[in-house]
Order: C-alpha cells, then structure tokens, then sequence
C-alpha cells in the first residue's frame, strides 16, 4: 500500500478499528492505564487533569505498539520524548482549537469562523495524527514527526476520521447511558475516558506501524 495516494485511499475505517481493538486486546495494561487517566481527569484541577490525560495517551500509544508486535526504534530518553510527543501533540491541536473557539462568537460570524478554521483544522490535526508515535517510537523531534505524520497519513485522512468519530460517538453514548444507570458523574467519566482514550492511542499505534512497514 503507497503512502503516497489520495487521501481517500488507504486503510478502511473497519481495519484501523480492528486495530486498536487487537491492541487493547492483546495489553490489558492499557485498560488499567485509562482507568488512571479518568481518574486523574477528576481529582485534578482541569488544565492540569487534561495534561495528564495527554501524557498518558503518549504512554498509551507505546504500550499499544508494542502489543501488536512492534519495538521502539531510539535510544532516546522515555521522558525526553514524553515532553517532544507532548509539544507536537498540542501543535496538531492548535487549528482544531481556534475553530472551536470561533464557536464563541455569535451569530453567523461564529459558523463563519468556525468552516474557515475548524474544518481545515480537522484535516490538519488527522494530517499530523501520528506524530505522537513519531516520536514516542522513532525519536523524532517534534518538527520531524509533524512532517513524518503528514507523509504517512496522505491516503488514511477519512479512514480514520471515520473511525475517531464512531469511537468518539460510542464514547459519548457509554458516558451519557453510564450516568443515566448509575447517576454518577465519577463512574461515567472513567467510562467515557477509558473507550475513547484507548482507542485513540490504540489507532496511533496500529496506524504508525502498518504505515511505517509499507513506506
């Protein structure tokens, strides 16, 4: 498969679930490590619950990797490249988060705002998906990685966007029918962290070494 195609070629959007499905599956590390990440989106203050959910995402996709068989390519430091994946991980968010912050504004200048910065963000931040296991595998700095995602996603953009969104989607259901059941925020939470989470990081890693064999 050419990493050089359109990006409406590429893996289906059932394969890159299959994927992370076989990642969680074969490491149930990762189910223990998202259950942490839940529990720290509670207790801790938000900014800083959102940058542990994040770091632990980093951490997720390795374990991920390495479930489905694959081995880290750098001598690099873990910690050091916990901090480069973390700054190309916030640089891929950043178009995604001026569009919805478009949102704010009222009236049709928002919906405006939002078309011109949300949707081209999207496609952005799924150009530069990977970048996290560029670094956390291959001890790329963060500039490098960005490029490496942009080359390896041209042909998986909407697979995975599809696959983001289901999950995203079925992620939200759990969190909503959880807490419809058991009227607890604390458990829904978790919930919702846990399938969305693992999943996210599961995708990368499934993404990054199938892509990574076939360029």
């Amino acid at each position: 498969m050419s990493t050089e195609s359109s990006p409406l070629a590429g893996p289906s959007m059932l394969a890159v679930l299959r994927g992370a499905v076989d990642a969680i599956r074969q490491s149930p590390a990762i189910v223990g490590l998202f259950i942490v990440s839940g529990l720290f989106g509670i207790v801790l203050p938000p900014f800083i619950g959102v940058a542990a959910r994040l770091l632990l995402i980093l951490v997720g996709v390795v374990v991920a990797y390495r479930a489905l068989g694959g081995r880290t390519r750098t001598d690099s430091p873990f910690l050091l490249r916990l901090f480069m994946a973390f700054l190309a991980t916030v640089a891929s968010y950043l178009s995604v988060f001026v569009g919805g912050m478009a949102l704010a504004v009222p009236d049709t200048l928002g919906w405006v705002g939002f078309f011109v910065f949300a949707l081209p963000g999207l496609y952005l931040y799924f150009r530069l998906f990977l970048s996290t296991p560029a670094v956390m595998i291959d001890g790329y700095g963060p500039a490098e990685a960005l490029t490496t995602s942009w080359r390896l996603m041209n042909g998986s953009v909407l697979a995975t966007a599809f696959a983001v969104t289901l999950v995203f989607v079925c992620g939200l259901v759990v969190l909503v029918s959880l807490f419809g059941i058991v009227q607890s925020s604390f458990v829904a939470e978790i919930g919702g962290v846990l399938i969305m989470d693992s999943f996210l990081a599961g995708m990368q890693a499934f993404l990054y070494l199938q892509l990574t064999e076939s360029s």
